[in-house]
């Protein structure tokens, strides 16, 4: 994964990153709440994981199985059939990293990750959070960096 500038360390934003080294980034930086993460990193991502639980929950369904996480019928609450495990499985192993990539994201606008308690608010807290997610790099984010110094160019 190289910039314009040579390698990009994963401590540092990634502008202009592709699909692919957005994803990779992602997985690789799978707990670091510490750091930046580009918009490209973070739109990237949000984009392939959304099409990834579509096209989940559409095989789910598709295949006679839950449309809901509980699965089954309304009457027993118990049982979960094979398509309600994956989606499941798939929501615990991404919720994680995905926290992790918004507060990298919200350094980068120059917030603080403690913004993140802003979706305990429904609606306007999550528009908040899009919103903050939309904004450009700004260099107040250059605190939350390893060291405090910006090694590598920004969007030029």
């Amino acid at each position: 994964m190289t910039g314009a500038a040579g390698p990009v360390p994963l401590d540092q934003p990634y502008h202009r990153a592709s699909p692919k080294v957005a994803v990779v980034r992602f997985w690789r930086k799978y707990a670091t709440f510490h750091g930046r993460a580009s918009r490209s990193e973070y739109w990237w991502w949000f984009v392939i994981a959304f099409v990834f639980q579509g096209a989940l929950q559409a095989w789910a369904t598709g295949t006679g199985g839950t449309s809901t996480w509980a699965g089954g019928d309304d009457t027993d609450l118990g049982y979960i059939d094979h398509q309600g495990v994956v989606l499941i499985v798939w929501a615990a192993v991404s919720f994680l990293p995905t926290l992790a990539l918004q507060s990298r994201r919200l350094h980068d606008g120059g917030f603080t990750a403690w913004y993140l308690l802003f979706y305990l608010l429904p609606v306007l807290g999550w528009l908040t959070l899009l919103v903050m997610s939309l904004l450009p790099s700004r260099a107040s984010g250059e605190r939350f960096d390893t060291g405090g110094e910006r090694q590598y160019p920004g969007p030029a």
